[in-house]
């Protein structure tokens, strides 16, 4: 399976000075940014949950999401909970019941203290770290020194990257798992060998405990390795090498999944109705696990006598799947897309998303990197010759391939929560982006042109710094509009409730936060996510607040005064 030589391109990388110093300006603006914003709305899950799985190495508490991000985050708080009187054992009737609610209420008093935020916020850092240390080396391997240090500028100052790299939730390590895991295809369809596939099994194992949105990842990469695998060889060998490369690394990424299964879940096997307590709600989950094969037929009366009768392994990691996956997306989730407030998915969610949100710097350069892309896959493919070396079709296909699709299958889903849902996706954009950046390079007018769009992209960064979160571009007039457009993890995610606090005590007042419909009078503060009616569903909830706007706390709060 092995071949003798080595490519040069995939010697050993050694990274620069310059390579190393992006990577400490990452971890410095991550770090600000995380010992300035408050708890996110989700955070304290995380942290329990991990928590709670560090402690038991038990998954019942929360199935919502795979435990391995979440262990991660809460590794530096066995330091430190020497004195947190919670019992997480069979004697608490809590942790016996799994009852999730009554857990976190035991351990959010610990958890939400602030050392224990940051402390729980370094790993994310980083994650985003070998994010980062790994666009830099496989854009290095692919396409030279120059279009890595590139790739890894953009990546270093991207806020989008900066937001979720520095809270404790899932979205950095998916985004890592999915590139990494990627990059080991792609090195095993340049050069197959059975180091190169331990490689894709692990990586793939270890990524597939990050989310659960993660595995539709697992349905393109095998996709992915037949088509490089294609367009590496010749006449007849191309399908046979096609169909070997696409069995070949789909057998590897089940096996990697399963011991991953294994190693974070053990291996006792439950029935997954016993695991739920609520009666309707189980008619609700298999109703939703009946649409989502069909519906009706011999398929839906097989998954219904599964989930009803038969023991499985991983029993809670199926039970996520069940209901943070399928239900929820059954159900879908209240939405907020410009001026719209819709209890599904839309489809256009996160293309807007993604141009409002990226700075408009990287997208001018994706843009030309694409449409080069495009063009010299559309000549490898119809006439068989060779594009620019930079622009060679397996890398083109493995940075744009692998992100559009998983884009495509996120346009159809009813769960639109914000553009983390899409992280995974920026580190291929930047790989693309540094090699356009470094082909530009070798003109004059390419030269001036890269050079003011990173100029560009350094003041997109020191505008918004260190509120990351609330990033958004020129398109919509910058993040004082972003409301008029998208809020919750996209803007509003609770981190400003610091800032809220700071505002009282320096005007003297007592604000009267988010009270709801009914009007009040005197000092309000309202959030975006709640000004513009996300939370209820009703936009019109604080019509009674219009012409009384004194003052914004940063983008995310507006604060009123109403006379008696």
């Amino acid at each position: 399976m092995r071949s003798p030589a080595t490519p040069a391109t995939e010697r050993t990388v050694q990274p620069t000075p310059i390579a190393a110093a992006l990577l400490l300006a990452f971890a410095a603006l991550a770090a600000v940014a995380a010992a300035r914003d408050f708890r996110t709305a989700d955070e304290a899950a995380h942290i329990i949950r991990g928590y709670a799985y560090l402690i038991t190495r038990d998954a019942r508490l929360d199935p919502d999401h795979p435990p391995l991000v979440n262990a991660l985050s809460a590794l530096p708080l066995l330091w430190i909970d020497d004195d947190w009187e919670v019992d997480l054992s069979e004697r608490n009737p809590a942790w016996q019941a799994a009852d999730k609610d009554a857990v976190r209420q035991q351990l959010r008093p610990y958890v939400n203290q602030p050392h224990a935020l940051r402390l729980a916020r370094l790993p994310i850092i980083g994650l985003g770290l070998l994010l980062g240390a790994l666009v830099y080396r496989w854009t290095r391997e692919a396409a030279g020194e120059r279009a890595a240090l590139a790739a890894l500028f953009f990546y270093a100052l991207c806020p989008n990257l900066l937001a979720h790299t520095h809270l404790s939730t899932t979205d950095a390590g998916m985004a890592l798992g999915a590139f990494a895991t990627t990059y080991a295809v792609w090195r095993y369809a340049r050069r197959p060998s059975w180091a190169r596939l331990l490689a894709v099994a692990a990586i793939g194992g270890l990524a597939s405990m990050t989310k659960y949105s993660i595995l539709m990842t697992f349905v393109f990469l095998p996709l992915l390795a037949a088509l490089l695998a294609a367009l590496s060889g010749t006449g007849e060998s191309r399908g046979r090498r096609a169909l070997a490369s696409f069995l070949t690394i789909g057998l590897a990424l089940m096996l990697g999944w399963g011991a991953a299964l294994m190693a974070f879940y053990g291996t006792q096997a439950r029935v997954i109705r016993d695991l739920e307590p609520s009666a309707g709600r189980w008619i609700e989950i298999v109703g939703a696990a009946r649409a989502f094969v069909g519906g009706d037929g011999w398929l839906a009366d097989q998954v219904d006598h599964v989930l009803n009768e038969v023991p499985l392994p991983a029993p809670y990691y199926v039970q996520g799947i069940l209901v943070n996956v399928i239900l929820h997306n059954a159900r879908g989730h209240w939405t907020y897309l410009h001026g719209q407030v819709l209890s599904h998915g839309s489809p256009w969610y996160f293309p807007i998303a993604i141009a409002i949100k990226t700075p408009l710097a990287a997208l001018i350069l994706l843009a030309i990197g694409a449409a080069r892309g495009v063009q010299a896959l559309w000549r490898r493919l119809t006439a068989g010759r060779a594009p620019s070396p930079a622009l060679s079709a397996p890398i083109l296909l493995a940075w744009l391939a692998l992100p559009l699709a998983f884009l495509a299958w996120l346009m159809q889903n009813q769960i639109n929560l914000g553009l983390r849902h899409a992280l995974m996706i920026y580190p291929f954009f930047q790989a693309l982006i540094g090699v356009t950046a470094a082909q530009l390079w070798r003109t004059r007018a390419g030269r001036a042109l890269v050079a003011a769009l990173a100029l560009w992209y350094v003041g997109a960064n020191a505008f918004i710094f260190p509120n990351y979160l609330a990033y958004f571009n020129e398109l919509i007039g910058g993040p004082r509009n972003g409301y008029l457009w998208l809020v919750d993890s996209n803007l509003d995610w609770g981190q400003d409730r610091g800032e809220v606090k700071a505002y009282e005590a320096a005007h003297g007042i007592d604000l009267d936060e988010n009270p709801g419909c009914s009007p009040r009078t005197g000092w309000i503060a309202v959030s975006a996510r709640d000004l513009v009616g996300m939370m209820d569903g009703d936009p019109a909830c604080y019509a009674w607040t219009e012409g009384h706007l004194v003052d914004r706390i940063g983008y995310t709060w507006f604060v009123f005064y109403i006379p008696e």
